[in-house]
């Protein structure tokens, strides 16, 4: 069972104000040094232990848009350090991918929210919907180091998943 909540508010959160087409998001050729995970994308012992989805109405460019936001709570076993550089390896991050979207018009660069100690503990992701009465699937690659938590080892590791909304 995966962990999920949706909530709809306005103007509740600070929310980006630059998009960019999700047909322009940044990509990747497949990177060797991190292979697959086999954990869980989202839920218990996965890479990410839950989601809760938000729809927020807010002003851009004088503009009422609706904008939908994943929040992604990182399993502490695992980190991303957006950045920081991995040994022989690329960068972890979130990527956006289009080719797994559906009915997504526009996102946001992902937002890492951190803790006292500088951990990411939650990854926030924004887009905007083509058409906002039909359904969304948002398409990610994760790139993070697994069980490092536990290890305190490099492990540079890879997944894609999808975010449906509602």
């Amino acid at each position: 069972m995966k962990a999920e909540k949706i909530k709809e508010s306005i103007a509740a959160q600070t929310v980006p104000t630059t998009y960019y087409d999700i047909g322009a998001a940044p990509s990747e050729a497949d990177v060797p040094c991190r292979t697959q995970s086999a954990l869980a994308f989202i839920g218990a012992g996965g890479i990410f232990t839950g989601v809760t989805k938000n729809k927020t109405s807010v002003i851009i460019r004088g503009v009422n848009v609706e904008v939908i936001s994943f929040n992604l709570a990182l399993n502490p076993s695992n980190r991303i350090k957006p950045g920081a550089n991995v040994p022989d390896c690329t960068m972890d991050g979130v990527l956006f991918l289009p080719a797994q979207s559906v009915n997504v018009k526009s996102v946001a660069d992902p937002q890492y929210i951190r803790d006292a100690n500088n951990r990411v503990t939650n990854v926030l992701l924004y887009f905007m919907r083509t058409n906002k009465a039909q359904a969304a699937t948002l398409g990610v690659r994760v790139k993070f180091e697994e069980n490092v938590g536990t290890t305190a080892n490099f492990n540079p590791k890879k997944k894609q998943g999808t975010i449906a909304f509602p």
